[in-house]
């Protein structure tokens, strides 16, 4: 019964360790910011639940969930310090998807761990 209670503790905490947003608090919350406000304007509209961002330098990635589909989106911190999304859709992208569209390889291999790139 020890063991079962410890491993379903270990498993909780490596869950939540899983969906944590990374990067500084101040650009992960801009960058959930801006892209709430993308969600306005979309044709499915909302509601959207925002699940994981990563930030890493000027480059972000964040996971997004709106009914039963799921998605990415992808935004560069542009030179007024404002985030602009620069791609966006249903599924999921790798970081070979984010180097062929101007992210640096060693930066989009940490936006998007474990993935081909």
């Amino acid at each position: 019964m020890r063991y079962a209670a410890a491993a379903t503790l270990l498993f909780l905490y490596c869950s939540a360790a899983a969906i944590a947003d990374t990067g500084p608090a101040r650009d992960v919350a801009a960058v959930r910011a801006a892209e709430t406000a993308h969600w306005g304007s979309h044709p499915y509209g909302g509601p959207v639940r925002l699940t994981k961002a990563r930030v890493v330098g000027d480059w972000a990635v964040l996971d997004w969930e709106n009914g039963e589909s799921g998605g990415m989106s992808a935004y560069h911190r542009q030179a007024n310090g404002s985030w602009k999304r620069f791609t966006s859709g249903g599924g999921a992208f790798d970081a070979h998807d984010l180097e062929s569209l101007g992210v640096p390889a060693g930066i989009a291999r940490q936006l998007v761990p474990g993935s081909p790139g």
